[in-house]
């Protein structure tokens, strides 16, 4: 126990030291109660110990160091209670001066009575909006006039007070006054409190420790106040935290801002000297160290003004602050004494901590008087510092151009060197490619003379071969002789015997025969010494030759070796060049696995004879050699092929690469004469050159093979591995080529298709512009169209067309730049001019001043008194300014914002419905708009992983009962964070449906869990965006969580918008996220309409905005869609659709009929989907003879059954003029939407609806019932005229009103009756459909504006 006491002793320590308001480290909350958690643990377990002897022990060392830590509270709390003091006085003394301005006459009406919007006008809506407060600078020199003429009787205090400043000033001094009395009565509660407690003391004599509940004998006063200082610090803690950890990311900043002027001070100071050196030869040293000195002089004071400005402004604020935190501690005791017993009621003992709160407030209030008194005078000395300031302005600016100038020709020096080193590298690349060049013809010019000799060893081979066979001619020709000679020694003996009478005739024939006979001979020698002589050159030929290809095989062996190590140098440098961009790394990693698989197979046979049975079938050479012969033997017997009498062997190379060749292999010699059942048999076939792997199956010739059980019989050849690698190698390398060149080439195609978007983007934008413009052109307008900066405008106004229409005057309230900028437009009253609008006497206008620094004009309209405003649905009108330009010379632009989508479904990794579309589709929209967009989803195991860039994993977080694993990626461009915790929810294979498995969870709950740890997160990894976009029931708890668990803890910079999809599922978390979010959206103005009665939306209707959907135009668009077999745009619609419409029906199997039209169908088949008007539109579509396509399916069994007995009528009826695919298919889609010529949207109700938008892209005209988002985007060919105008546009198709089969025959005849009445009409009709712009370009401006409207709730 006493190891245990001593630890608890030193923790204790620790955490007072850590509480000491003298401390120079600020502790973070986490760390305060991970301190407090340690302590309160160690004294849990002393409580089950000896806690007397603990205690005693733990006293002699505490009591010292509680009665020093007790001293230096006491001190500031005094220091505390003086400023206070002060403060009251200030408070006192602005309430007395309100009263003698009430005296004088001096009006304080306030202006702010709210006004219900009214949802039926597009243009304006009415809520109540204050105008800004003005600066408090120019509030206090109104102040010190009043105070400089209060005794003067003749002048006007009006005209010095009676302004916007010196309202807002009154306002303030009556929110100090009631400030002050809260802290009076939070005072006497503390003092009533610090009472009670001492009473206690007094009554009970000991200490008593409450958190680990031990009590001892111990009387020590000092250590008793030391303790009642802890508690007070503990309860203060929590208000602190926040602060603390505030001021620690404020000293970050201060770091980073401190080290980013050092070096722009050292940067500065370089271009100085360097400026400095290149002037020497144009202007003398001494007159520039002049003017240096005298300007930087100049310019510290400057700075030491404007910091001792910024102290004293930043410690009036502090002030302030610290007011407050008195205010709310002294609101925390109060309730305190409210839940405690009666004993309140004993007699009033003023502590210390009462007084010093009294000291601490007079203090305040006298240093705040003080600093107000010194701003004035601040302000003063700022005007004289400013005229000083303009006459030095030139020297600035001369030397300001002297350096610019030094600093550009630095540049262009450095510049220019650069380039000259990049021109010399560039000329030594070229020169060391050339050289590799040169190598590598040399290397080829010697490996074609090698091949050269060889041939020539060839030719000498064949000329040895001739010379053998005239030797076999020269010994015929010499037995040919001899058996001559026996004829003619045979006839002569015939002679002697016929007629010895002719012994002279045959004596001379002897003769003959003999001279002849030595001839032969002769000739026999010498063609026998021609023939050795021929053997003894062809054999020295031979052995010359055989040396000759040794060598040569030994060179190609060494050209080979090094031309494999030149292949796997450029082999690596493609590799480390393939990283340079993903494109280029896909292409290496395709190259790389079709390389592979061309060699893989070949690879499992290259370490030698497969099968290895030499009592099978044997090679000689075992390892054959490229060029030469080799001698395949195989042996029948224990084979398919036993007993066969021939045996074929079919002979191939390189996995039959080639295909096979059929030889009949001959049986041994030695076969027994007579035997049908030979063994062995031979087989002797040439290698060819560019064999890797010798191939064999071995047949009888009718269909009987022995081919090892399907493996086949191999031999790899001589170097087979090197040959396989270098193959390898080779086809990588010439793969990666072709497919880079493929890749830059779509790249370049890719590149002039952005181009063509993007200018098709900003032309979109432009006419977007444009039609807001005229929109609100009978609201209001400027003169010129486009203010600039710096420059006047003419701002006119008609509030006839507006709920200013009853007002008697008009005033005008405003901002710039999102209402930050420093200067404010106050209310100013606006006067008539009909030279507004010549045909309208209703006008009102004033002219207005732009600052220089303005990128936006804030304004909104009230009456003149200030009761009734007109400001767009609290929205605010807005108007861009152009030429802005900072102080720094940088334009003048708005901030982005940080966004943060907190999502379930996200295309097109995780979609199910039009929701994934909108998230991704929108945040990529708003993106573009120069903001930053971060999504949120749940990491499903269903996801499709092969769509998501880049993903890894970040560091995760312990909370909810599990840790949380979290990943990143990219998805389409946008940058997406996934949560996986370890508890499963996520990985159950679906988006939606748990709530029917057997799984103890729901959805509602999975989807919970997920949006607090959104949150968890968001606070862990420290951000903490401006806006957190929730979308239906399945986040909407993010916005109570928010609110409720969270804002208080750190996350409290951003606002919620909540955007409803669909209202028909969880309407209890709808309404929970209505109440707590800033703003809500849903996804069309007219569903925003119809669901406005509903009780989940009605009570926060005011929060209500409609804004249409859009669809993503580079996802759909005909001009580039892989789909369709034939791109095309507006001006080739008729060709297009007509391929789209041939392809449609070869997948549909029906027969193209285009005299006729095609109607299609997409959807779900719901009764939400009107499937009752669908059937019926099916059967007329027929009957007037057109084409019906549909493809979808739907989740009721029953419903499903319904159709697919409508899909086998039809088959049987209309074979060739209906399909009906009851499924998904995503090419299907693209072929129904491009290939019909209209697209039926019957809905019962629709929130936006996608399908009409997707059809219109491709010119299909959609038929469509008047509901929900198909009301805001279709329009009438007959009957919304006027509306279409309004949206800018013509009308595009056909619409309904009713539910009944009626109302849908009307509509869709029409549509038909265009078709075959007036073909033009009807092209032109979609033509019209794809040259509307349905992208998110006007949605994610609306929504931008809703963004920064949310800021300001």
């Amino acid at each position: 126990s006493c190891t245990v006491s001593q630890e608890l002793a030193n923790l204790e320590r620790e955490f007072r030291d850590m509480l000491d308001p003298e401390s120079e480290s600020k502790p973070r909350a986490a760390e305060v109660r991970a301190m407090r958690s340690k302590i309160n643990a160690l004294k849990r377990e002393v409580a089950s110990g000896n806690g007397a002897n603990i205690i005693q022990s733990q006293t002699k060392t505490r009591a010292p160091e509680a009665k020093e830590i007790a001293r230096k509270e006491l001190e500031r709390l005094r220091e505390e209670r003086e400023k206070l003091l002060k403060m009251r006085a200030q408070v006192e003394e602005n309430e007395r001066l309100k009263e003698r301005n009430k005296d004088k006459g001096i009006s304080n009406k306030s202006n702010a009575n709210n006004v219900e919007p009214e949802h039926d006008n597009p243009v304006t809506t009415t809520t109540t909006q204050k105008p800004k407060p003005a600066d408090e600078r120019k509030a206090r020199v109104a102040h010190m006039e009043a105070e400089k003429h209060k005794d003067d009787d003749i002048i006007d205090i009006s005209a010095v007070i009676m302004d916007d400043d010196m309202k807002t000033l009154i306002m303030k001094e009556e929110q100090s006054r009631k400030e002050a009395e809260k802290l009076e009565a939070s005072r006497l509660m503390a003092e009533a409190e610090e009472a009670k407690y001492a009473a206690y003391l007094e009554e009970s004599g000991d200490f008593l420790n409450t958190n680990s509940g031990i009590r001892s004998g111990i009387n020590d006063p000092f250590l008793d106040r030391a303790f009642v200082v802890e508690k007070l610090e503990s309860e203060l803690l929590e208000n602190l935290e926040l602060q603390s950890d505030l001021r620690a990311i404020e000293d970050i900043d201060d770091k980073l801002e401190s080290q980013k002027k050092e070096a722009e001070e050292a940067k500065r100071a370089k271009a100085k000297a360097e400026a400095a050196k290149q002037l020497a030869e144009a202007k003398q040293k001494a007159e520039e160290e002049e003017a240096r000195s005298v300007v930087e002089k100049q310019q510290r004071e400057a700075r030491m003004n404007a910091e001792k400005i910024a102290a004293a402004q930043a410690e009036l604020k502090a002030m302030e602050a610290e007011a407050k935190r008195l205010q709310r501690l002294a609101q925390e005791k109060q309730q305190q004494q409210e839940t405690t017993t009666p004993e309140a009621s004993s007699p009033m003992i003023e502590s210390p901590g009462s007084r010093a709160i009294r000291d601490l407030l007079k203090k305040k209030q006298e240093e705040a008087a003080k600093l107000r008194q010194l701003g004035m005078v601040e302000d003063e000395l700022a005007k004289r510092e400013v005229q000083e300031a303009a006459r030095k302005n030139k020297a600035i600016r001369d030397a300001k151009e002297a350096e610019e100038l030094a600093a550009k020709k630095v540049a262009e020096t450095e510049a220019k060197l650069k380039r000259e080193a990049e021109e010399e590298e560039e000329e030594a690349k070229r020169v060391a490619e050339l050289k590799k060049l040169e190598e590598a013809k040399k290397a080829k010019e010697t490996l074609m003379r090698l091949k050269e000799e060889a041939e020539e060893l060839k030719a000498a081979a064949e000329a040895k071969k001739l010379r053998e066979e005239a030797l076999v001619k020269a010994q015929v020709e010499k037995e040919r002789a001899a058996a001559e000679a026996r004829e003619a020694a045979q006839a002569e003996a015939e002679a002697k015997a016929r007629a010895e009478a002719e012994a002279e005739a045959r004596a001379e024939a002897e003769r003959k025969a003999i001279e002849k006979q030595l001839q032969i001979e002769e000739l026999a020698k010498q063609e026998q010494a021609k023939a050795d002589a021929a053997k003894a050159k062809a054999d020295a030929e031979y052995a010359k030759a055989e040396q000759k290809a040794k060598k040569l095989l030994e060179k190609t062996k060494s050209l080979n070796s090094d031309d494999i190590k030149h292949l796997r140098a450029k082999y690596e440098d493609l590799a480390k060049e393939s990283e340079a961009s993903p494109g280029a790394k896909r292409d290496w990693a395709e190259a790389t696995k079709i390389a592979g698989d061309k060699v893989r197979c070949m690879e499992q046979h290259s370490h030698g004879q497969s099968p290895k049975d030499n009592a099978l079938w044997t090679v000689s050479p075992a390892t054959p050699v490229p060029g030469q012969s080799v001698t395949v033997s195989y042996c029948n017997q224990n084979t398919v092929l036993n007993g066969r009498p021939k045996v074929f062997a079919h002979f191939g190379t390189n996995q039959w690469s080639s295909g096979a060749e059929q030889f009949e292999m001959k049986p041994r010699a030695s076969a027994v004469a007579g035997d049908l059942t030979s063994v062995w048999f031979d087989l002797e076939v040439s290698v060819p050159s560019k064999a890797v792997i010798l191939d064999f199956v071995f047949s009888d010739g009718n269909g009987a093979y022995d081919n090892n059980n399907r493996g086949d019989f191999h031999v790899p050849v001589l170097c087979a591995n090197e040959m396989l690698e270098r193959s390898r190698i080779e086809s990588c390398i010439n793969i990666y080529t072709k497919l880079r060149l493929e890749r830059e080439e779509e790249d370049r195609l890719e590149e002039l298709r952005q181009m063509e978007r993007r200018k098709l983007k900003e032309i979109a934008k432009v006419k977007a512009a444009e039609l807001t413009k005229k929109q609100r052109a009978h609201v209001l307008f400027t003169i010129p169209e486009i203010p600039k900066a710096g420059e006047p405008f003419k701002l006119c106004y008609n509030p006839k067309n507006t709920n200013l229409k009853d007002a008697t005057g008009i005033s005008v309230v405003g901002g710039w730049n999102r209402w930050n900028h420093e200067q404010a437009l106050p209310m100013t009253k606006m006067t008539p001019d009909p030279s507004c609008k010549t045909d309208s006497q209703d006008y009102f206008s004033i002219e207005v001043t732009s600052p220089t620094d303005a990128f936006m004009f804030d304004f909104v309209f009230c009456d003149q008194d200030g009761n009734n405003y007109d400001n767009r649905n609290r929205l605010d009108y807005h108007l861009p300014i152009a030429g802005g330009v900072n102080a720094d010379g940088s334009k003048a632009v708005e901030k982005p914002m940080h966004v943060m989508s907190v999502a379930v479904e996200m295309a097109p990794i995780a979609k199910v419905g039009g929701l994934g579309d909108v998230v991704t589709s929108l945040s990529l929209a708003v993106e573009a708009e120069g903001h930053r967009v971060e999504v949120v989803l749940p990491k499903y195991d269903c996801m499709k992983y092969d769509l998501i860039d880049d993903l890894k994993e970040e560091q995760g977080f312990e909370w909810g009962g599990t840790y949380n694993h979290v990943y990143s990626g990219t998805v389409e461009g946008v940058k997406t964070f996934f949560i996986d915790p370890d508890n499963g929810m996520f990985k159950v294979g679906m988006v939606y449906g748990t709530d029917y498995l057997s799984i103890p969870m729901t959805d509602q709950e999975r989807f919970g869990f997920f949006s607090k740890a959104a949150l968890e997160w968001m606070l862990q990894s420290g951000r903490n965006p401006d806006i957190i976009h929730i979308h239906d029931w399945q986040t909407a708890p993010v916005a109570k969580f928010l609110v409720e668990d969270y804002a208080r803890y750190g996350l409290d910079n951003p606002k919620v918008i909540f955007t409803i999809h669909n209202l028909h599922y969880g309407q209890a978390l709808i309404a929970d996220a209505m109440h707590n979010c800033a703003i809500a959206t849903t996804v069309s103005r007219t569903y925003a309409k119809e669901i406005a009665h509903e009780g989940c939306v009605n009570p926060n209707l005011h929060k209500l905005h409609g804004v249409v959907n859009g669809i993503d135009p580079d996802i759909w668009d005909p001009r580039n869609d892989k789909f369709l077999p034939q791109f095309f745009g507006e001006d080739e619609v008729i060709p297009g659709k007509a391929a789209a419409r041939q392809a449609l029906c070869s997948r549909s199997n029906l027969y193209n009929n285009p005299n006729v039209p095609m109607i299609g169908v997409v959807t779900r088949l719901t009764h939400q989907k009107g499937i009752h008007l669908i059937k019926r539109a099916i059967y007329l579509a027929l009957e007037r003879g057109c084409q019906v396509c549909l493809l979808g399916s739907a989740p009721d069994e029953k419903v499903q059954r319904e159709f697919e007995e409508i899909a086998h009528q039809l088959k049987q009826q209309h074979y060739n003029t209906a399909a009906l695919h009851l499924y998904y298919d995503e090419t299907m889609s693209h072929f129904i939407y491009a290939g019909a010529d209209m697209i039926l949207v019957p809905s019962m109700f629709e929130p936006c609806g996608l399908s009409q938008l997707i059809a219109m892209r491709y010119g299909t005209v959609p038929v469509v019932r008047r509901t929900g988002g198909l009301a805001d985007t279709v329009f009438d060919v007959e009957h919304d005229h006027a509306k279409a105008a309004w949206e800018g546009m013509t009308p595009n198709g056909f619409s309904f009103d009713g539910t009944d089969e009626g109302s849908i025959d009307y509509a869709l005849n029409r549509g038909i009756d265009m078709f075959y009445n007036d073909i033009d009409a009807f092209r032109k009709l979609q033509a019209n459909c794809m040259s509307q712009d349905w992208s998110w370009n006007r949605p994610a401006i609306e929504y931008i504006e809703l963004f920064h409207a949310a800021r300001k709730v």
